[in-house]
């Protein structure tokens, strides 16, 4: 009984350190939006199960700030990948932020995407890797 209790207790931890894990990454625009005039825009981000907090914005194809991941289920993207849905609340139809949930984990890449929709859409997306 103690054996299991303790496993138990192990498992438990480990899932509560994962989902608390905060990773670092470096975003560089990649493609969407105005190419041209977006070329060069980047920012800093640190994601979380919970939460993705872009800073030190450099450009305006990115939104700063911190945005909640939403509990909704994740979306599975074109490219096949699974992107967490983060919650910006922006206007004019600016309130998705897709976050590919490999973000999640250290050494790993992938793609931060900001979206618009309204009258119509448009998408900034950013290629993320470790900031270190």
């Amino acid at each position: 009984m103690k054996k299991m209790i303790l496993a138990t207790a192990l498992l438990i931890t480990t899932a509560f350190s994962i989902n608390s894990q905060a990773t670092e990454k470096i975003c560089f625009y990649s493609h969407g939006m105005d190419n041209v005039a977006n070329r060069g825009d980047y920012f800093t981000s640190e994601i979380t199960a919970q939460k993705l907090t872009v800073q030190s914005v450099v450009g305006g194809a990115s939104w700063d700030g911190q945005f909640p991941i939403s509990k909704q289920a994740p979306t599975i993207g074109r490219d096949g990948k699974t992107y967490l849905n983060a919650i910006a609340n922006g206007e004019e139809g600016c309130d998705t932020i897709l976050v590919n949930k490999d973000l999640l984990q250290a050494g790993t890449t992938g793609y931060i995407k900001f979206r618009c929709r309204g009258e119509g859409f448009d998408e900034a997306v950013f290629f993320c890797r470790d900031s270190r």
